[in-house]
């Protein structure tokens, strides 16, 4: 019966298109053009802000938020391998993973709470300049939220697959459920941009720092 439904699932095929465009993964994509927009936007007023007025940025960069870049890598690469997983059917690896991803954005929101605080207290003890202070903590703060929203979309999916795996005659389709390939593939995307964002965020930081 497995075999039977396999065949009518092709994830390779499904690969060779990987923005395929169902309602779901279009309105993804808009959405993550627009916030992309936004935050380049901030990112060059900003830069253009400080360079027009020559003054010297004294905010040093938070160390968490050089680690939490790193932890960002790695959930990409944790998708990345959570997807091939999938695609051989490995129902613990896939869920391992996941969760591990899951565990690794906790700790990234953790490390950015961790860096506000550092900054929090470095505006306490030095004379900082307000437009800095606020452009780090509104920028990243953004971000924040969507680490959140990319954080939730994994979670759901482990559950999701939990939930499937705990009934016998739905294990049978669960390699084998197109819309629930997509609605990972929606995550692992929107991961990624995550990280991409952050990416362009710290580079912006560590030039401005």
């Amino acid at each position: 019966m497995k075999e039977d439904l396999k065949k009518g699932t092709s994830f390779s095929h499904l690969e060779k298109a990987p923005f395929n465009l169902t309602p779901g993964r279009t309105i993804l994509l808009v959405l993550m053009g627009g916030s992309f927009l936004m935050f380049v936007f901030l990112l060059a007023n900003m830069i253009v802000f400080f360079a027009r007025r020559g003054e010297q940025v004294r905010l040093s960069l938070p160390e968490p938020f050089v680690i939490g870049t790193w932890l960002l890598m790695i959930v990409s690469f944790v998708m990345r391998k959570t997807r091939d997983h999938f695609q051989k059917e490995s129902y613990l690896q896939t869920k391992r993973f996941l969760g591990l991803a899951i565990v690794l954005m906790g700790v990234f929101l953790l490390l950015q709470i961790t860096a506000w605080w550092q900054i929090y207290g470095e505006i306490r003890q030095r004379d900082l300049g307000g437009a800095m202070v606020s452009f780090v903590f509104f920028v990243s703060g953004l971000h924040f939220l969507h680490v959140v929203v990319a954080m939730s979309l994994v979670a759901h999916q482990w559950y999701h697959f939990q939930r499937l795996t705990s009934h016998p005659a739905r294990s049978l389709i669960l390699f084998t459920d197109k819309r629930l390939f997509q609605r990972f593939r929606n995550a692992e995307i929107f991961c990624h941009f995550t990280d991409g964002i952050w990416i362009l965020i710290f580079i912006s930081l560590l030039f401005l720092s």
